[in-house]
């Protein structure tokens, strides 16, 4: 009995059939009992389309709870795709589709926006010494780092290895170095607690309303020039 009432059956189509053409036949006869057998068919069809609409609204919340459970993993794989595996900081180009977004909104409504991008120094050198894991734990606690130092609205990106691109909404310039220098002082106990000797060189812009490509290489142009002077440079604007 409980596999007859199940979601879809098609029992239900053949009794509503079966009773339409009972139904149908009694108007065709007329004996002292056809008006109450009508009774019962009406009853029994009325019963059979209110279990049909009921097992309807089941299977329509069922296809919603997936539809649901189909969005949110979706989500899920989106967000996997845009982090870095080894940081869960954004991918390169997902921080590029952010900082459009940024970009765009900062023409809107006028607000300020800065982007910094830093390089751990010598990360080669550091590798050759020390091992690849070594050196991926390192990068992860950089990235750590950087999570606990800046703000929730600060969009961070891991870029290869050594590099590191960090989006600032609502920021200006001084703003921003004010966040390279809180980076650089939580280096600084970063190396006391690990014994270790971490540098960084830093290149900052804030966004003045040329497009992308400049306001990225104008950013990149300020890093190298910070790696040129030495470890723990910042160039700015």
């Amino acid at each position: 009995m409980r596999n007859i009432f199940r979601l879809g059956n098609p029992v239900y189509t053949y009794v509503l059939t079966a009773l339409a053409v009972i139904a149908i036949a009694l108007e065709l006869v007329s004996w002292p009992e056809a008006p109450l057998i009508r009774q019962v068919v009406a009853v029994s069809i009325l019963t059979v389309i209110v279990l049909q609409a009921m097992q309807t609204l089941a299977l329509d919340r069922q296809v919603k709870a997936l539809q649901l459970l189909s969005a949110g993993q979706t989500v899920k794989l989106t967000e996997l795709a845009e982090r870095d595996p080894d940081t869960s900081l954004y991918t390169d180009s997902a921080l590029r589709t952010r900082l459009v977004l940024e970009i765009a909104r900062s023409k809107r409504y006028r607000h300020p926006l800065s982007l910094v991008m830093l390089e751990i120094c010598d990360l080669a050198t550091f590798t050759r010494i020390h091992g690849r894991a070594r050196t991926k734990q390192i990068i992860q606690d950089f990235a750590g780092l950087l999570n606990e130092t800046l703000r929730t609205t600060d969009i961070i990106g891991h870029n290869g290895d050594a590099r590191f691109t960090i989006t600032m909404p609502d920021t200006e310039r001084l703003q921003s170095l004010r966040a390279t220098e809180r980076i650089q002082e939580a280096i600084a106990q970063f190396n006391g607690i690990q014994g270790s000797e971490l540098a960084i060189n830093i290149g900052l812009s804030e966004y003045h309303g040329e497009i992308i490509e400049s306001f990225i290489l104008v950013t990149e142009a300020r890093l190298e020039q910070a790696k040129k002077e030495g470890p723990h440079q910042i160039v700015s604007d």
